[in-house]
């Protein structure tokens, strides 16, 4: 009888890397929250293999005056008060994705490319889903308490009724607005390119069954999203999300206590609108795929050992469409004990 070795790696089988491959090229046309989306404003990909942290750039924005000839220069590139200092954000990797997916050992040895697409398929699908869910969920999290702490800014209310899609895609229209304005004192103001909006497919739903059309002509846009920049219509795109997406995402709250806690999203969220450089996104694919022997010596495992961590930035360039239901229990969550 062979003996086996639970958990060691085979040595010279490329199916690892095969596998690896093709789930990155999957993965990149599955994301929802995808760079070319204008979700995110970066990735990382390098060898983190004991860390739990990475660095990345957080971009400052600024927004100089103009000078006058003659004058004293004052806030310009050659005096020391204009220094823009660009800041390093450490981020922790703690979101794992490692689901196993058993097979014969037998065909591991074989495995022709379209049964390796298919098991690539299964893993790029499910990674793309669990990444997405928690980039929602972070962003989420970060806008609500940010909303709370600056009497409701960035959250947009809305109840079902008569009015409801019309009502969604006023909010959508208002949430523009609302990013147009900025935050005081928080970086400049929003800027109008790169921004994007996610909503459920109830929501859109909605929207279409109140009679207006998203995606026929510039006109019918403006009308649905009550006020538009006519220059800005062809850089807001609408997505509509999969409502396991974001049904099963979670945010993160603080209670009055200080306990931690965590709640699913679930039919609360109506819509996300946002700017891509509100949020990044550190990924690690250093260890990629790994293809083990199992504890069964008839059976192999192939194991997905892909890391990430997500961070809100600006948590201002984010704004919530909600439910009135949801908001109000979210802050009841949060509320600060009376002295």
């Amino acid at each position: 009888m062979s003996t086996v070795y639970p958990g060691v790696q085979f040595q010279g089988n490329q199916l690892g890397f095969k596998l690896s491959t093709t789930i990155l090229k999957n993965l990149t046309s599955k994301l929802l929250t995808s760079p070319s989306n204008k979700i995110v404003n970066g990735d990382y990909m390098g060898d983190t293999e004991g860390n739990y942290s990475v660095y990345v750039l957080r971009n400052n924005l600024y927004d100089p005056d103009a000078q006058v000839l003659g004058e004293t220069q004052m806030g310009w590139y050659n005096t020391e008060d204009f220094d823009v200092e660009n800041e390093i954000e450490a981020i922790e990797l703690k979101y794992l994705y490692n689901k196993k997916i058993p097979v014969p050992t037998l065909l591991t040895m074989s495995l022709p490319t379209p049964t390796i697409d298919s098991y690539a398929e299964q893993v790029s699908d499910g990674l793309a889903r669990t990444i997405d869910r928690t980039t929602l969920g972070e962003m989420v999290s970060a806008a609500l308490a940010f909303s709370v702490e600056n009497s409701d800014v960035n959250v947009i209310q809305v109840n079902a009724g008569e009015s409801y899609g019309k009502d969604l895609a006023k909010a959508l229209g208002d949430a523009q607005i609302k990013l147009d304005a900025g935050f005081e004192g928080k970086d400049i103001t929003c800027p109008i390119d790169d921004r994007f909006a996610i909503m459920s497919s109830e929501a859109y739903q909605a929207i279409i069954d109140s009679g207006m059309n998203l995606n026929s002509n510039i006109g019918a846009q403006i009308q649905a999203f009550n006020r538009f920049y006519a220059n800005s219509i062809k850089d807001f795109n609408v997505f509509k999300a999969v409502p396991q997406i974001l049904g099963k995402a979670k945010y993160n709250y603080v209670s009055a206590d200080g306990t931690k806690g965590t709640a699913t999203i679930d039919k609360g969220i109506k819509a996300i609108c946002g700017h891509s450089a509100a949020t990044t996104r550190a990924t690690d694919y250093s260890v990629g795929t790994r293809v083990v022997l199992s504890s069964e010596e008839s059976k192999t495992n192939i194991i997905p050992l892909y890391r990430w961590a997500v961070k809100c930035l600006r948590p201002w360039f984010i704004v919530i469409v909600c439910t009135t239901e949801f908001y109000s229990n979210y802050k009841k969550l949060v509320a600060k004990t009376e002295e």
